[in-house]
């Protein structure tokens, strides 16, 4: 064998990495190298250091072995590639950063905030390394809603965050069912699906549920969320389901909601305290089926025009906001509409004569508002419609004596404190079959009772009080089988009440004007 020169480097010396826990060896060849030249440039001192730093930690517990053969003008550069070679090991092994939205990223920074919270945790995940980043999103979703909604709070959804099963298997108590709910999830574990009802949730929506992009729909409903939609929930662009009533939402409605969402078919927003106005952006809502803003009462403006145009729509449900102006005749091209209810709001102008041409209309519900006109029943389409509600308006003229026939699906007539004139149409009496409430007081209703309204055998409550008709009450009333309440005050019919009324098996309350009117109905008569 040949003679080494002292300071020679054995030819087969060995670099062995050995990750057993968080150390990693160097065998024989930082040995010998520190040995040989303490004052080579510092190398044994970066070495070392290289050594206890993180530059030499590997995930893998992986073998890389080599060999030198070099003299000792070459131990600085084989030094560097050997740190150069660990430091690249090291950071292929180890997890990719997430790059967060700034306001996101901002908020990490800050101690204790649901996004400093959510991201900590996610770093806690036992699978964090090996995660796809869309996952490390989803999970920073969740977490930081569970953390900003107080959804930890004792007692409540704890299979939330539990980081021992997928979160497609994480459970959410539905307190208004009494039952566990999960979410849906697509093949690979997406959320398609996030969704409580009254679980008991207060605090604000962060906007890292915009995370969430495969959701197609998200429903929050009836809790204590306070706030303003997110502006980055247009990212959203999914969804066909949005549900976040009966909340404590405020700000003006987003546009976005109706430019940047065209799956949306139900956005229900009742009963918050949104304001502002709406945008005729919601005609981009092509697929919208059914609207509901009811219960904002800070909402102003007119009815977009544009509403419409959108064909598919089958219900519409504006009560009780501050809605102004004229009710738009384009509502009559949306053909599909259903349920339209837009009562308690001050409307002016005149009630659209368009209305009857919506046949697939089953509940019409306009009460309360400062509208003029007529109500007319010509050309009407309105066979499938079951509640017909226009009381507290000042819609005036006779009331309609034709067009009845073609409402035989009427179950509910509330036509109260109006300014309608004239007699009783005879034709009420073909609405025999279904009708169940007949409410046509506070009127100025003239003339005698007609005999046909004894046909209306399924009838409960018939209430004409405050109307100047006149004339005596007829037996007829008595073949009314199934009334429980008649209201006959303050009108000027008079003489006595037949026993036939007082015999109906289901009667409790008779009111009339007992100076006209003698009732002898045990029990049942109150006078007025």
């Amino acid at each position: 064998m040949e003679a080494r020169e002292e300071g020679d480097y054995d030819p087969m010396a060995f670099l062995l990495l050995n990750n057993s826990g968080n150390s990693i060896e160097l065998t024989n060849f930082t040995d010998r190298f520190s040995s040989h030249d303490q004052s080579n440039d510092g190398r044994a001192a970066e070495l070392s250091f290289a050594q206890r730093s993180g530059m030499m930690s590997a995930s893998t517990g992986a073998t890389f072995v080599g060999w030198i053969r070099t003299r000792k003008n070459a131990v600085p550069v084989c030094v560097f590639l050997v740190v150069a070679l660990i430091a690249l090991v090291a950071l292929s092994q180890r997890s990719p950063s997430v790059e967060w939205p700034q306001s996101t990223a901002k908020a990490i920074r800050v101690e204790n905030t649901p996004q400093a919270r959510g991201e900590a945790w996610l770093r806690g995940h036992p699978e964090y390394g090996a995660m796809p980043t869309w996952r490390k999103h989803q999970l920073m979703a969740l977490a930081t809603l569970y953390y900003a909604t107080w959804m930890g709070s004792p007692g409540s959804n704890s299979r939330w965050l539990d980081g021992s099963i997928h979160e497609c298997d994480w459970t959410v108590h539905n307190n208004n069912a009494n039952r566990d709910k999960k979410p849906t999830c697509t093949s690979e574990g997406e959320y398609t699906s996030l969704e409580f009802l009254e679980s008991g949730l207060q605090g604000t929506l962060p906007e890292e549920v915009s995370f969430l992009t495969k959701l197609t729909s998200l429903a929050l409903q009836k809790m204590s969320i306070h706030g303003t939609i997110p502006r980055r929930f247009g990212a959203l662009t999914a969804l066909t389901n949005l549900q976040l009533e009966r909340n404590r939402f405020t700000g003006e409605v987003p546009n976005f909601l109706f430019s940047n969402m065209p799956h949306l078919q139900v956005l229900r927003l009742e009963t918050n305290a949104f304001s502002g106005t709406l945008s005729t952006e919601i005609g981009k809502l092509t697929a919208l089926e059914k609207f509901s803003f009811s219960g904002n009462h800070n909402l102003k403006g007119h009815l977009p025009t544009e509403l419409g145009f959108l064909t598919l729509l089958k219900e519409l449900d504006l009560v009780r906001n501050s809605l102004s102006g004229q009710l738009p005749t384009e509502l009559g091209l949306a053909t599909a509409l259903s349920i339209l209810r837009l009562s308690h709001n001050p409307w002016t102008g005149r009630l659209p004569s368009e209305l009857v041409r919506l046949s697939n209309l089953f509940s019409l519900d306009i009460n309360d508002n400062l509208m003029t006109g007529t109500l007319s029943f010509a050309g009407s389409a309105w066979g499938h419609l079951n509640t017909l509600m226009l009381s507290g308006t000042h819609v005036s003229g006779t009331l309609p004596q034709e067009g009845w026939d073609k409402l035989t699906g009427l179950e509910f007539i509330h036509l109260s404190s109006n300014r309608l004139s004239g007699p009783l149409p005879s034709e009420l009496g073909l609405l025999f079959s279904r009708l169940f409430k007949l409410e046509l007081h506070m009127n100025q209703l003239t003339g005698q009772l007609p005999t046909e309204l004894g046909l209306l055998t399924s009838v409960t409550r018939l209430s004409l009080h405050d109307n100047p008709l006149t004339g005596t009450i007829g037996s007829e009333l008595g073949l009314m089988r199934n009334l429980w309440h008649l209201d006959l005050s303050k009108t000027s019919l008079s003489g006595l009440i037949p026993s036939e009324i007082c015999s109906l098996p289901r009667l409790e309350s008779v009111k009339v004007d007992c100076q006209l009117v003698k009732c002898n109905c045990e029990g049942t008569c109150r006078c007025q």
